[in-house]
């Protein structure tokens, strides 16, 4: 099983909630199949994942990452069987970095 988790840091729910609505959009325009779900990891992080049925974290555009990540400031992670397979991160200086 693959899954994607975009990652941020916020105190505001409204915010979050924001990004959420945000993230499952342009995510799911893409990936209709997948499911998403937000989760608050602690006091100011939190997570929106999705889970889908890709057989590799390549079948999934990186473009669409990497639009997701800088719109919203996040980082993103793809997960193979549990185990961390991509990572992408967001910079402050508008950079985008892949692994």
């Amino acid at each position: 099983m693959i899954k994607v988790s975009f990652e941020g840091y916020s105190d505001s729910e409204e915010y979050i909630e924001n990004v959420r609505i945000q993230v499952e959009d342009v995510f799911q325009t893409h990936y209709s199949d997948s499911e998403g779900k937000i989760v608050k990891k602690q006091e100011k992080e939190f997570r929106v994942t999705f889970l889908g049925d890709w057989t590799s974290p390549d079948d999934i555009d990186e473009e669409v990452i990497r639009d997701i990540c800088q719109s919203n400031e996040l980082t993103c992670h793809i997960f193979m069987d549990c185990k961390m397979n991509k990572s992408y991160y967001y910079d402050k200086k508008d950079e985008f970095v892949y692994p």
